[in-house]
């Protein structure tokens, strides 16, 4: 569940298949208004790529569904007032080898430390930074940090698949068989996994 502002509604997010083999992400958003509870859907994504997992982090800004070939990257684009139309631009990210497993972590940009720096970070700074780390079937585990601003230096811009190796992953650690799961610990010090 994701919370896209301080008001009263939260945002549940789910992977569908329609009938005509079209996999989906619904955004429900859920209004805790007393004397009127409301429930508003929208489609985030819609194609035909399988969609095998999805994780939204806290604040919705970003989106990640694993497919068969890689990962689709969402980050938000428009959301209204209501909280009933919202929007995201949708990145694909191919994979040398399956995905398992992923988990994300948002963090806060490091404000630097020098005036002149401060002013010419200003917009920087006040986005999250996105960390992402992926279990493989061959039991490798990759980690991407600062993932977006990755993205973005190999001309996320125009739409086309983006190979991972180009983003230069760190491999932690391998396992002899496939990461069953992945995740970094809640201070986001270290990336814990299984077999």
């Amino acid at each position: 569940m994701s919370v896209l502002d301080g008001s009263n509604r939260d945002t549940i997010y789910a992977l569908e298949k329609d009938g005509q083999s079209k996999w989906m992400i619904t955004a429900c958003t859920l209004s805790e208004d007393s004397e009127k509870p409301q429930q508003e859907a929208n489609t985030v994504l819609k194609g035909s790529n399988r969609l095998r997992s999805l994780t939204v982090s806290s604040d919705a800004r970003f989106a990640i569904a694993a497919t068969d070939g890689g990962l689709m990257i969402g980050t938000l684009d428009d959301i209204t007032p209501q909280g009933t139309d919202i929007k995201y631009v949708w990145q694909e990210v191919t994979l040398e080898e399956p995905v398992t497993c992923f988990s994300m972590q948002c963090r806060r940009a490091a404000k630097p430390k020098s005036s002149k720096a401060r002013k010419a970070n200003a917009a920087q700074s006040q986005q999250n930074r996105l960390d992402l780390v992926i279990g493989t079937v061959r039991g490798r585990i990759y980690l991407y940090t600062d993932f977006m601003r990755h993205l973005e230096m190999r001309g996320r811009a125009n739409g086309q698949p983006v190979s991972s190796s180009s983003l230069s992953p760190r491999v932690m650690h391998w396992h002899r068989e496939a990461v069953c799961t992945v995740k970094f610990s809640h201070d986001g010090a270290y990336i814990q996994s299984t077999l």
